[in-house]
């Protein structure tokens, strides 16, 4: 305690000065008429009462009195741990929170809380030091970095957003969640604009001027390690293990399940021996199972800092990603000879894909059942059983690519190219390498700039020849189409006006092609699933079908897509489709139209490998602007104060009037 502050006390002291007033106060002796004394000789003689206490009550709020003004004048020299806003100029400023929800905020810091509860604790209190004309917005940071809300100057507004937020198992998104910041605080009129991180920062440095992050106490390494995922694949179970470099002290490894260990493993003596000594990264373990159809769990024992990570529930049979190529090895293989050029490209954008060459397209729909995905390399035309068979696997849910090529543009009589195009697409022979356009495809990120000199001997013309609902989402630079888009049902169709074949074109070899399967897969995995996705990817189910799902906590609530909010988007969208968003890990039932399947949500393992973040010595200036300073507590200490002057004023009131009472009792 300071010299000041304890000079300030110090006045408390005076406490003892109401005490020793009451105890001088002295008491008239009360007179009492004795009728016998008339015949007494009149004697003068005076007594006095000892010195007592009278009207403790008011004795105890004059104490209290003293005690207030003690501490109201101590007030301006208390330091306190509560977060606030700074005012440099001491006029209104433009406020940004910036709260990281993803699951790494989910581990406890040194006093015991989650990282997220003291990350809320932090944000009531810097929106406790906001005051009438300053604006706020919330911006959550977990991945896709998204509003919460949108600047307001209505304060209890912004408490009641901050209320109503939730913890998530996101990855990280925290760049976006700054750009999202500044774009919302770009168009308010104020001098003074403000970011500030409530987060771990976790593998991200902040060096901004306008950007702070005052809580240290979200950066400290902890001890965790994750069970990220538990897949099945045939007859082995295959177990991620990941963990933090700060990890430390051996784990055990046991089932949770109804049934014996017995009828779920095949060495679960071998389990029971397990001691698994963390080491920074990935570790998988494989083991043999004996019912591929059993439901359990597993754990990680003794807990650590993030338990809620501790704890994987076993991915149900088929649960990975198929994904059938239909091809000619010729005219789609390598020099080099094995899998051909679209397998190395689909095992490049998703190693744990299970990729199958079929030589031809099947005729029965069922055997197309188990893929999520399909490429068809410059087919000869199809005819009217695998058309059947491809209609009815899209209508499931199924998302196909068909890279037309020279061999596409031979059709017999009875062989169409649907659901690809109209038999009027024809392929045209080029002299000179052709560009395509690169801001038509610049949905598919950076790689849709690799799009120079794409062909070599021609390329397919698609003009008028997409079929009906088909949308143009790419094109060559002389405007023809190159790439389209078409809805079917549950399912989605893309075709693109170049084959995989290295002799006609450089698509296959360009990272725009990688980009191509990414999206193709990516929506796989949303419309069919792929049985695990991460946390934070939406899931997309046709319109008018109904759909239902059962999460972790309860029913996952759906939304339907509105394509004015992407009338820009050159990928486009279906009216009407319905989204699910899962913020949590764990096991999804999904009931479409009576179906069911289970899916899964996984966490990123970079939320447990990579570290708390760092601040660089301009953010650190910034952040001191905002570090625990004085209190401010005098309106609230004036007003309890007034309060108790109040109510020694309506005592002494009151007292007076009762003892005016007794007088005149007595006098009569």
């Amino acid at each position: 305690m300071s010299f000041l502050v304890a000079a300030a006390l110090a006045v408390g002291l005076l406490v003892v000065a109401p005490l020793i007033a009451h105890l001088l106060r002295r008491g008239r002796t009360p007179e009492r008429v004795f009728p016998p004394a008339a015949l007494v000789a009149r004697l003068e003689a005076h007594s006095r009462e000892r010195a007592r206490l009278e009207d403790r009550t008011l004795l105890g709020l004059r104490s209290l009195m003293v005690v207030l003004l003690a501490i109201l004048g101590a007030t301006p020299f208390v330091q306190c741990s509560r977060l606030s806003v700074d005012r440099p100029q001491g006029a209104s400023i433009a406020l940004a929170l910036v709260l990281d929800d993803s699951h790494s905020m989910r581990a406890r810091t040194p006093d015991g809380e989650t990282r997220w509860d003291a990350a809320l604790t932090g944000a009531r209190q810097l929106l406790r030091s906001v005051r009438d004309g300053d604006a706020v917005a919330i911006v959550l940071s977990g991945k896709p970095a998204r509003v919460a809300l949108s600047p307001t100057t209505d304060l209890q507004a912004a408490r009641a957003a901050l209320g109503e937020l939730r913890q998530s198992d996101r990855a990280s998104d925290l760049d976006n969640a700054l750009t999202l910041a500044r774009s919302a605080l770009a168009k308010l009129e104020r001098s003074e604009r403000q970011l500030i991180v409530l987060g771990d920062l976790a593998g991200s440095a902040i060096d901004a001027p306008d950007v702070s992050a005052p809580l240290e106490t979200l950066r400290q390494p902890v001890n965790d390690c994750a069970l990220v995922e538990a897949r099945r694949q045939t007859d082995r179970l295959n177990v991620t293990l990941t963990c933090a470099g700060t990890a430390s002290g051996a784990r055990n490894l046991r089932v949770l399940a109804e049934q014996p260990v017995e009828s779920l493993l095949a060495d679960p003596e071998g389990l029971a021996r397990l001691a698994l000594e963390p080491h920074a990264g990935n570790q998988t373990l494989s083991f043999v199972t004996r019912d591929p159809g059993a439901d359990f769990e597993l754990e990680l024992t003794p807990p650590d800092d993030n338990p809620s990570n501790d704890r994987v529930r076993v991915s149900p049979s088929g649960s990975e990603l198929n994904v059938a190529v239909v091809t000619d090895p010729a005219s789609a293989g390598v020099v080099t000879g094995g899998p051909s050029v679209i397998e190395q490209g689909l095992l490049a954008v998703r190693s744990e894909a299970i990729v199958r060459p079929l030589a031809l397209l099947p005729d029965d729909a069922r055997e197309l059942q188990p893929y999520a995905a399909l490429v068809v390399n410059d087919p000869p035309g199809l005819g009217p059983e695998s058309r059947s068979a491809l209609g009815e696997w899209l209508d499931s849910g199924g998302v196909a690519l068909g890279l037309l090529g020279p061999a596409s543009a031979a059709l017999q009589l009875s062989s169409t190219l649907e659901p690809f195009a109209e038999r009027n697409a024809r392929w045209e022979l080029t002299t000179t390498p052709l560009d395509a356009d690169p801001a038509s495809l610049s949905w598919l990120g950076p790689e849709s700039q690799s799009l120079t000199a794409l062909t070599r001997s021609g390329r397919m013309r698609l003009d008028g020849a997409g079929l009906p609902g088909s949308v143009v989402i790419g094109s060559w630079g002389d405007g023809a189409p190159l790439l389209l888009r078409r809805p079917v049902n549950a399912g989605l169709v893309f075709t693109c006006g170049l084959p995989a074949s290295v002799d006609h074109s450089d698509l296959a070899v360009r990272p725009v092609f990688l980009a191509l399967l990414d999206q193709l897969l990516g929506e796989a995995e949303q419309r069919r699933g792929s049985g695990t996705t991460w946390v934070g990817e939406r899931w997309t189910f046709p319109p008018a079908r109904s759909v239902q799902i059962e999460g972790p906590e309860g029913p996952l609530r759906l939304s339907v897509e509105g394509c004015e909010a992407e009338a820009e988007s050159s990928t486009a969208c279906t009216p009407g489709e319905q989204l699910a968003t899962p913020e949590l890990a764990g096991r999804y039932v999904v009931t479409s139209d009576g179906a069911v399947q289970v899916r899964a949500a996984r966490i990123d393992e970079r939320e447990i490998t990579d570290p708390p973040g760092s601040v660089r010595p301009a953010a650190l200036r910034a952040a001191s602007d905002h570090a625990p300073g004085s209190v401010d507590a005098s309106p609230e200490l004036a007003l309890v104060l007034l309060a108790a002057f109040a109510a020694e004023l309506a005592l002494r009131v009151g007292g007076e009037a009762q003892r005016r009472r007794r007088a005149s009792r007595a006098l009569h």
